[in-house]
Formats: structure tokens, C-alpha cells, sequence
């Protein structure tokens, strides 16, 4: 591997981890009185958990589907009442800020 390729790949590592980071509060705390989502649906800290050892792993194509099962997992915890809409809303707009900025 080229000294650039390394240098590009580490730089690609430390903005995937940041952003998987960013996904993290939103997941720890919604604000109000309410549990924090991880707490209300422990799946979807286990989704992010499986985004950060993908990241790790600079498989940013497995950190976009395991970013994709953690917002189908809010949205069925949505449906079953578990989550409130703005709850929702919040994970859906750190997803997706997660996801266009992924490396490709």
C-alpha cells in the first residue's frame, strides 16, 4: 500500500468514526423525561454498535446497511410506540448524516 493510500484510508477511518459519534448522543438522549432511545429499544444500540466495528474495520459499505437497520429498527419501535415522532425524527436526520458522509 502506497504511503497516500494509508494516509487517505486513516483520514477516511477518523471522519467515519466521527460521525459515528455524532449518532451516539442522539441515541444516549432525546431530551424530556423519557428513557434514552438505547435504553427504550436496546437493538439500536446494538445496530450502532455493529456501524462502529464496521467503520473500524473501514467496511463503509457494511457501516451504510448496519446505519440502514438501525433506522428500520426506529421506525418499527416508532410504529410499536416506543419511540415518540421527534425521537424518530432525530435519529433519522444523525442516520443520515452519518450516510452522506460516508467515504465511498
Amino acid at each position: 500500500m502506497r504511503m497516500t493510500d494509508r494516509v487517505g484510508s486513516a483520514r477516511h477511518r477518523l471522519v467515519a468514526g466521527a460521525l459515528v459519534l455524532a449518532l451516539a448522543p442522539v441515541l444516549a438522549s432525546c431530551g424530556g423525561d423519557d428513557a434514552p432511545p438505547s435504553e427504550q429499544v436496546p437493538a439500536l444500540g446494538e445496530h450502532l454498535d455493529e456501524v462502529d466495528a464496521a467503520v473500524g474495520a473501514g467496511d463503509h459499505a457494511g457501516a451504510r446497511a448496519a446505519v440502514k437497520e438501525l433506522v428500520a429498527e426506529a421506525a418499527r419501535a416508532q410504529v410499536d410506540g416506543e419511540l415518540s415522532d421527534e425521537q424518530v425524527q432525530r435519529i433519522v436526520a444523525a442516520a443520515r448524516s452519518v450516510l452522506e458522509n460516508l467515504p465511498d
